[in-house]
């Protein structure tokens, strides 16, 4: 990955950092989850593609081998920064059967983004429905 790519995937982190969350609306989550190995806290930020009961769903667009992906298989139990709320999480992987739905509502909201996320993954919108998704549930 480029250098120009990590910054700008990085950007998020730092601007929830500051305590600017609110500003991705509801659009992005900032995941807190353990290292598998190094067993600490990890922060990536997601964009949300669909809810599922008020709680976000996200996908991961490189697929199994992302680390927090990885992260969430072995300790489910997370944190996420949505706007302005702080709130603790259990990872739950979707089904594919629900998978492929929750794809076609995100590309009816969004058909500006599909072609520029099929050009930068290099796959068509249909391949993403192989892909893990998971939705965070609120835990209390």
């Amino acid at each position: 990955m480029n250098l120009i790519l990590k910054l700008l995937l990085k950007t998020p982190v730092i601007v929830y950092n500051c305590g600017g969350g609110w500003i991705f609306g509801k659009r992005f989550i900032l995941l807190k989850h353990v290292g598998r190995v190094s067993k600490r806290i990890r922060k990536t930020p997601l964009e949300v593609i669909g809810e599922r009961d008020g709680n976000p769903i996200v996908i991961s667009g490189f697929g199994m081998g992302s680390d927090w992906v990885l992260n969430i298989q072995n300790n489910p139990n997370v944190s996420i920064a949505w706007g302005k709320k702080s709130l603790d999480c259990c990872a739950m992987g979707i089904s594919k059967s629900k998978r492929k739905k929750i794809l076609e509502e995100y590309r009816s909201r969004n058909p500006m983004l599909i072609p520029i996320y099929e050009k930068w993954m290099g796959r068509s919108w249909g391949e993403f429905e192989n892909f893990p998704m998971y939705v965070f549930e609120v835990i209390g």
